[in-house]
């Protein structure tokens, strides 16, 4: 991008190559990239909304003219900027564009000079467009089910249940591995009901120290214990009239356990040191990527407790198994990050696709989002490829960090053989290809660049099930 003149690559369209090209030597001079395109059509086909900033178009050309062209590109893209190039008897065409929505025009011959100053000025034009486009996008956030990603089928179904349950008082219980997204899920159920004009508070169970915890479920009165100085209200107090969302509910204590079943039943709390009861009007969403039920079975947490917090169990798979997500899950975090840094788009390179598309992601959604926004600081255009993205992620990606795991950390277990090392890899990379193609054996094949006839005497070697 020029520094200069701020324009990413300006796609030029004139059928005659010699212009082409002088106008590629004049804006190369004034450090702005440029691509070509040798008519209408190919235009049309080349042009990169989130890449051309400026499209420069003869109005005379085969296939598809100049005004065609203007036209097709404004429906493909609303916010196309067009300066069209006509000679002196192509003015009425010229000024039909600019009718239909082309932003300038320049009449031939002209000078250098005119042509950085008509570029100047559709350049002005873009960033005026792009910076109502990203005040509108502000204003238009997405809330509630809107801002939920729901590519697969099983985010699909979710979606529905949740946006059936939204209306209701019950208990909803995410369960899920960290980072699925289920403070996302639960704050779409809450802007989806009659509270959404509430508060909604979320907290995280486990991120409290255990002495604390009563006084910042229920609040105190001054003088209750040490340090209490004042009067202080709890989150069942912070969240009245609106939604409790408790992340990591397996991890309160026992005590808590049971102040917090008699405050779901009864809709009243004491803060600590107080001598009487006050009612709360909440409704508790819960969350926690533990085995409640197990935790039941070894006495480390109430059975009652459960059965009230799970009226309506949902369970969200990781990101591996829904993949088909990974798509608009990077399209909607990389439009807020263009947004956050006043681009026009960002994009992904085909090589970091491949990357994201082969990684089992064991952060889930918090770890993608992670990777983006580092990327996008380190990326200086719009365009994010390998050389930006965290490199600890490209060696998990590639399998190096298995390396040297094998390398450094199991010398004494297989010690120094090669053979034994490679053959672990070897194990390991088919294990992860299986996983991720749902045990498609051709899928795996390719992603392993190996015939599926070689796969399957491995998998018989390595008794892989």
């Amino acid at each position: 991008m020029s520094k200069e003149h701020g324009l990413g690559c300006v796609l030029v369209v004139d059928d005659e190559e010699s212009l082409r090209h002088l106008l590629v030597l004049a804006l190369d001079a004034f450090g702005i990239e440029v691509e070509t395109a040798s008519d209408g059509m190919e235009g049309l086909e080349r042009y990169q909304p989130e890449r051309h900033q400026v499209v420069l178009t003869d109005m005379r050309m085969p296939r598809l003219d100049g005004l065609g062209l203007t036209r097709r590109l404004l429906k493909k893209d609303p916010e196309a900027i067009v300066v069209v190039m006509s000679a002196y008897g192509d003015l009425s065409l010229a000024l039909q564009a600019l009718e239909v929505g082309a932003a300038d025009y320049l009449n031939k011959p002209f000078q250098p000079d005119e042509l950085q100053l008509r570029l100047t000025v559709a350049l002005e034009r873009w960033r005026l467009s792009s910076e109502n486009k990203r005040l509108r996008r502000l204003v238009e956030k997405k809330t509630g089910f809107d801002a939920v990603v729901a590519g697969s089928e099983a985010m699909r179904q979710i979606r529905q249940h949740l946006e059936r349950a939204a209306p209701h008082r019950s208990s909803v219980l995410f369960l899920g591995e960290s980072g699925t997204g289920k403070e996302v899920l639960a704050r779409a159920v809450h802007e989806a009901s009659d509270r959404s004009s509430g508060p909604f508070v979320p907290v995280n169970c486990g991120a409290i120290s255990e002495h604390l915890l009563e006084s910042e479920f229920f609040g105190h009165v001054k003088g209750a214990f040490t340090d209490a100085n004042r009067d202080r209200k709890g989150l069942f107090d912070e969240a009245d009239g609106g939604t409790l969302f408790l992340d990591e509910v397996g991890e309160l204590p026992m005590p808590l356990q049971v102040k917090l079943l008699r405050a779901l039943e009864e809709g009243k709390i004491r803060p600590v040191g107080a001598s009487l009861e006050h009612s709360v009007d909440i409704r508790v969403l819960c969350a926690t990527n533990r085995d409640l039920m197990a935790m039941v079975n070894e006495g480390s947490f109430r059975q009652d407790l459960l059965y009230r917090l799970n009226v309506f169990t949902i369970e969200i798979p990781p990101l591996r198994h829904r993949l088909e997500d990974l798509e608009l899950l990077v399209a909607s975090q990389l439009g807020d990050l263009a947004l956050a840094s006043k681009r026009r788009s960002l994009r992904l390179d085909d090589a970091v696709w491949e990357l994201f598309r082969t990684h089992p992601w064991p952060g889930n959604i918090r770890q993608l989002q992670n990777v983006l926004e580092a990327a996008a600081v380190i990326c200086p255009g719009d365009l994010i490829e390998v050389e930006h993205v965290p490199p600890m992620f490209v060696r998990e990606a590639t399998g190096a960090a298995l390396v040297d795991e094998i390398s450094l950390g199991s010398v004494d277990e297989i010690g120094l053989s090669v053979p034994v090392a490679v053959a672990k890899i070897e194990k390991v990379f088919i294990e992860r290809a299986l996983a991720r193609t749902s045990g498609n054996k051709t899928k795996a094949a390719k992603i392993l660049e190996i015939s599926p006839r070689a796969l399957h005497y491995k998998i018989r070697d390595y008794g892989i099930g």
